[in-house]
């Protein structure tokens, strides 16, 4: 599949940061959802991003290959690389490039995202998002402790402004933390015994339950999870969850 082949391979961010893992259920045979990965192994620094595009198949796929397209561009051509820069390009980029159609559907597509920058050498996390949030769980914490980072409430492209500064948090990395990105598909689909959506408590609740585990063992038990969750339920959306544990104990 086109798709798969410039997707970044899950072990790539195994590679370099061993506690990681990537759980990725796109909903149709090409997925709005993508992930990227670049390492700038002179600065010790990498970037992880988790994507939501518009729609799904084919033409979620198509925003999916532009904005990986768009993120692999920003490193070449800004000279302050950062989350909030790089999604400030993505943001300009994609809707320099739709708005070169009149279609008022392609004109409303975009793109929702969460980026991370992990510098290794300062130990730290730099956060920016685009109507995605990043979880912290330090060691102890409850889901109601999960600290939240709250991205900018506005996406890449569609209605939002060309000029649009996506607001950036830095956070220490912890003894033991354990940073989780992901898409909204994580949180929409319905199941379970009541038939429901998992919600934000719902997937809050599974990442606390998951805590005692190596990030192994945590990708085989959130596949179990939403395998069991969905049950004979018709997938609803993409789903992508990142986790990265990178604090040492």
């Amino acid at each position: 599949m086109i798709q798969n082949s410039i997707l970044p391979l899950a072990s790539e961010l195994k590679n370099v940061i061993p506690q990681s893992f990537i759980f990725y259920k796109p909903r149709d045979i090409v997925s709005g959802d993508f992930y990227w990965i670049h390492e700038l192994p002179e600065e010790n620094r990498i970037l992880v991003a988790a994507a939501d595009c518009t729609g799904h198949g084919v033409p979620g796929a198509f925003m999916s290959m532009m904005g990986l397209e768009k993120l692999n561009q920003s490193i070449k051509v800004l000279t302050e690389i950062g989350p909030s820069q790089i999604l400030s390009y993505l943001n300009r980029e994609i809707k320099a490039t739709l708005g070169k159609h009149i279609n008022e559907r392609e004109l409303r597509d975009g793109m929702e995202i969460a980026l991370i920058d992990i510098n290794l050498k300062e130990n730290t996390i730099a956060f920016s998002g685009a109507n995605r949030p990043m979880w912290v769980v330090t060691p102890d914490k409850t889901a109601d402790d999960i600290e939240v980072y709250k991205p900018t409430k506005a996406g890449i492209a569609g209605f939002t402004e060309r000029s649009q500064v996506f607001e950036q948090s830095i956070i220490k990395i912890l003894p033991g933390q354990t940073t989780y990105i992901f898409t909204d598909g994580a949180i929409d689909q319905f199941g379970g015994p009541a038939g429901k959506k998992i919600m934000t408590k719902g997937l809050k609740n599974l990442i606390n339950d998951i805590q005692v585990h190596n990030l192994e063992k945590q990708h085989e038990l959130i596949a179990s999870y939403f395998k069991e969750w969905q049950g004979d339920v018709e997938q609803v959306d993409d789903i992508l969850i990142i986790g990265l544990r990178l604090g040492q104990e």
